[in-house]
């Protein structure tokens, strides 16, 4: 298992797309540090931040940002897998690097799992650098509207292990979705729009919020600091998060099946 885990680090970091996901991760969330907190700082400069620090807004979480890792990280799973299935130029033969991977990890289900646990360790290094160095960027730009490190740090509390945790789960989402489909497009598309442009859950939850509540995006997103409850069926953070990594572990548990059964 530890050789098939280094090979599959090895086939990640050689692929261009993984580069690409960690930039988004590391400079997206640095950016939308760097022009959220300047917005926020210029707004409470000209006395006009009061509605919204009344509604909810809270200074001591600037830099705390959650998109650009959870958009870079589906990038990461997704091609992780989908590269398997990608056929090379016809000048070099026109093949697959899922067959020699099938030939050099006999026990089929293998490659699914290594490749969970690269993504899982790629995503939790990701979150372990990025997140502190953009709360506290956030805060420095802040300036003297901006609190230490140490008290963002207590008020975002949970939100530490929450997003890496929603953030990864996503990411292995993504890798099953394209595991089953064996293409990873559609899986792409629907992760990226579901987790910046409308959530799926929120769409059920207009008709039927008892099942959006456990869907894995809505139960998930829980696990986020100052998440939005959907309505009154919307559960509490560690329920969230164990009901999205049942759905985690549920759809790869499948995927490996699958994978396993299908011809390569």
């Amino acid at each position: 298992m530890a050789r098939a885990i280094r090979a599959e680090f090895r086939k990640a970091f050689g692929l261009r797309s993984t580069s690409v996901a960690i930039g988004i991760a590391a400079f997206g969330t640095l950016a939308l540090a760097i022009v959220n907190s300047t917005t926020y700082r210029n707004m409470v400069d000209r006395g006009i931040a009061d509605e919204f620090l009344a509604d909810g807004w809270d200074l001591r979480d600037a830099g705390f940002e959650f998109v650009p890792i959870v958009i870079g990280l589906i990038v990461c799973g997704v091609t992780v897998m989908s590269s398997e299935f990608t056929r090379s130029s016809n000048e070099v033969g026109g093949g697959r690097q899922l067959t020699t991977s099938l030939l050099a990890t006999p026990r089929r289900w293998m490659p699914v799992l290594a490749k969970t646990v690269v993504v899982s360790i790629i995503g939790l290094s990701v979150c372990a650098v990025v997140l502190p160095l953009s709360v506290a960027l956030g805060q420095l730009i802040l300036g003297k509207h901006g609190y230490s490190f140490a008290e963002s740090a207590a008020y975002i509390g949970w939100g530490w292990v929450g997003l890496p945790l929603f953030a990864v789960f996503t990411s292995l989402i993504g890798l099953a979705v394209t595991t089953l489909l064996r293409s990873g497009t559609v899986a792409l598309i629907v992760l990226i729009v579901n987790s910046s442009v409308v959530p799926f859950s929120f769409l059920v939850n207009l008709v039927a919020p008892a099942v959006a509540a456990w869907l894995p995006d809505a139960a998930g997103t829980q696990m986020l600091p100052g998440a939005m409850k959907l309505s009154e069926f919307t559960l509490e953070p560690v329920t969230g998060g164990l009901v999205m990594a049942v759905w985690t572990v549920t759809l790869l548990a499948v995927a490996a099946m699958r994978f396993a059964k299908r011809d390569a």
